[in-house]
């Protein structure tokens, strides 16, 4: 979650200065842009373990989990730039994106409950709880 959390660290440090009064609208919009951008780069580690041990079928599963998560944020960011105008709304839905980080804790909690799962049940011998699942990396689709 290291990725995810540098990310909610860029997207408060754009928002504070919003808020402040030093940001002006065109140039939240374009830091937006720029976060999202940096969302949609967002990808699996499966080279470490234990993604690495889990089935393709269940690699290509974690795959969708990303995609669905990564339009959840980014739709939030989205909806973030619509209502820039208005600061209460916009703090509101910065609290909800933020507490649920950016929609990428339950794909988290997901992939490390399951790689546990299936690592304890088929007996592999190598786990490691502190894995980065999370990469940032570009825009292609692997």
């Amino acid at each position: 979650m290291i990725v995810i959390n540098k990310l909610m660290d860029e997207l408060t440090d754009i928002s504070i200065e919003f808020n402040k009064g030093t940001t002006t609208k065109a140039e939240l919009l374009i830091q937006l842009d720029l976060v999202i951008g940096k969302i949609e780069g967002v990808q699996l580690n499966m080279n470490e373990a234990p993604l690495d041990r889990l089935p393709e079928r269940v690699q290509q599963s974690f795959h969708q989990l990303l995609f669905s998560a990564k339009f959840k944020a980014t739709e939030g960011i989205k909806g973030l730039a619509k209502d820039s105008q208005d600061k209460r709304s916009y703090n509101a839905q910065l609290r909800k994106l933020l507490g649920n980080r950016l929609y990428f804790r339950s794909l988290y909690k997901t992939m490390k409950l399951n790689s546990a799962s299936y690592i304890n049940r088929n007996q592999l011998t190598y786990y490691t709880p502190n894995t980065n699942i999370f990469i940032l990396g570009g825009n292609d689709n692997d």
